[in-house]
C-alpha cells in the first residue's frame, strides 16, 4: 500500500494524477476480470463488456481513483485468481496471494481460500508462504517491533461496533451487492456450461472469501470500504451468470427449463439495472445518492463537492510551508503541507489508546494553519 503511494506520487504529487493513477489500478482489474469471464464463459460479449462494467458498479464509482487497500487490491487479488487455475502458474500465484495479506490483513481470508482450490495446491501454498515471510520480515527489518504493534495491537485495541451499527452496514452492503451476488449464483447453478470449471470454482473461493471479510465491520473504524473488494470479485461471476442464463435461454443447454430460464434472465436484468442505477445515482447527485444508499440509511455522499474542496486547498496553501495543516489529508496533499507530527492516518492515533504517544505529539504540534477548524473529512 505504501509503496504503492510512494511510486505514484514520486511521478507527480498531486491528487488529480492520484485518482489517474489508481484509477488505472481500476482498469486493470476490469481488464483482468475480462480475461476470467472468457476462460470460464468463452463469451466475447461478456468478456468485452466486463471492463466497463467493473468500472461501472456502485463502490467502483464510490471510491474511484481513492488509494485504499481495497482499492490496490483488486488487481492482486483477481489476478491470483487466475493465474492460480493454471499448474504451471503456482509461483507467481502464491506471490500475488501472500501480498493480498500484506496490503491488508483480513484478505488473507480470500487468499487462503484461493489457494486451498487453486490447480496445484502444494506448491502455491509453499510459494505464498515464501513470499509472505519474505514480506513479513521486510516490514519488521525496516520498522521494527511498531510494525506489528501499529498494524495489529493498535488497531484490535479499537473495540467492536454495536450490533445495531454493524446491522446497518450489513444491510447497506447487501443492497449494494445484491444484484451481483443473485447473477454470480446463477452462474454456479449452471456451472455445467464452464469452459474452464477449475477457474470458477477458484472465482467462487475468492467472492466468498471476500464476502466473509465483510465481517470484519464489527471491527470500530473498518467502514463499508471492504465492499469494494467483495464486488470486484463478484463482478466476473455476475458476468458469467449473465452469459450462462442467456445462452440457456437462446439454445436450450442449460440444466433447466426454457421457461425457468426465461425468468433467470429477465431477474439478471432487472438486478442489473438495479445495480446501475446505484452508480447513476452517485454521479447524479454526489451528496445525496438515494438509490445507491438503502431507505433509512445514512448518508454516503461525498463530503466535498470539487468546488468546495479548491476552496478548502486555497487557504491551506496560503500558509506557511513549514507549518502543520489544520485540514484533511487530502487538502494537505493538495496543497502540499506537512500535517501534524507527520501523521497522515490521524484516525487510529487519536482513537487507539496504543497509540496514545502519537495522539500526545499530534495535539501537541502547535500553532496549526489555517486557524479555524478543519473541513469535514473527505471519506
Amino acid at each position: 500500500m505504501f509503496l504503492v503511494g510512494i511510486v505514484f506520487l514520486a511521478i507527480h504529487s498531486s491528487v488529480e494524477w492520484l485518482r489517474l493513477a489508481v484509477g488505472c489500478l481500476q482498469l486493470l482489474a476490469g481488464v483482468i476480470a475480462a480475461r476470467i469471464v472468457l476462460r470460464i464463459s468463452a463469451s466475447r460479449p461478456a468478456a468485452a463488456l466486463t471492463p466497463a462494467a467493473f468500472l461501472l458498479m456502485p463502490w467502483a464509482v464510490r471510491e474511484h481513483g481513492a488509494l485504499l487497500p481495497e482499492v490496490v487490491a483488486l488487481p492482486v487479488m483477481l489476478g491470483a485468481a487466475l493465474l492460480a487455475a493454471d499448474r504451471r502458474r503456482w509461483a507467481p500465484a502464491g506471490v500475488l496471494c501472500a501480498l493480498l495479506v500484506l496490503i491488508k490483513f483480513p484478505l488473507a481470508v480470500p487468499a487462503v481460500l484461493v489457494v486451498l482450490t487453486a490447480a496445484d495446491v502444494r506448491r502455491t501454498a509453499a510459494a505464498g508462504t515464501i513470499a509472505l515471510a519474505a514480506g513479513l520480515a521486510a516490514c519488521f527489518a525496516v520498522a521494527g517491533g511498531g510494525f506489528w504493534h501499529d498494524t495489529v495491537v493498535a488497531q484490535v485495541d479499537l473495540g467492536r461496533e454495536s450490533l445495531h451499527n454493524v446491522g446497518g452496514t450489513w444491510l447497506q452492503e447487501a443492497w449494494n451487492l445484491v444484484g451481483l451476488a443473485f447473477c454470480a449464483a446463477v452462474a454456479v447453478a449452471l456451472r455445467g456450461l464452464a469452459r474452464d470449471r477449475r477457474l470458477l470454482r477458484i472465482s467462487v473461493a475468492l467472492a466468498a472469501g471476500n464476502l466473509i471479510t465483510l465481517l470484519s465491520n464489527i471491527k470500530v473504524g473498518t467502514s463499508s470500504n471492504v465492499t469494494v473488494t467483495a464486488e470486484g470479485a463478484l463482478v466476473p461471476l455476475a458476468a458469467v451468470g449473465v452469459a450462462f442464463a442467456c445462452r440457456g435461454a437462446w439454445r436450450r443447454r442449460a440444466r433447466w427449463s426454457y421457461a425457468r430460464t426465461r425468468w433467470v434472465v429477465a431477474a439478471c436484468v432487472v438486478l442489473a439495472v438495479f445495480t446501475l442505477a446505484q452508480s447513476v445515482s452517485l454521479v447524479a447527485d454526489p451528496a445525496k445518492p438515494t438509490v445507491f444508499a438503502r431507505a433509512g440509511s445514512v448518508a454516503y455522499g461525498t463530503d466535498l463537492t470539487a468546488a468546495q474542496f479548491d476552496r478548502a486547498v486555497a487557504p491551506a496553501r496560503a500558509c506557511p510551508p513549514d507549518v502543520a495543516s489544520n485540514e484533511p489529508p487530502l487538502v494537505a496533499l493538495q496543497a502540499d503541507r506537512p500535517l501534524p507530527d507527520g501523521q497522515a492516518d490521524q484516525f487510529l492515533p487519536l482513537h487507539s489508546s496504543a497509540l496514545a504517544g502519537v495522539e500526545a505529539r499530534i495535539r501537541a504540534a502547535g500553532a496549526l494553519c489555517p486557524a479555524q477548524s478543519p473541513a469535514p473529512n473527505p471519506t
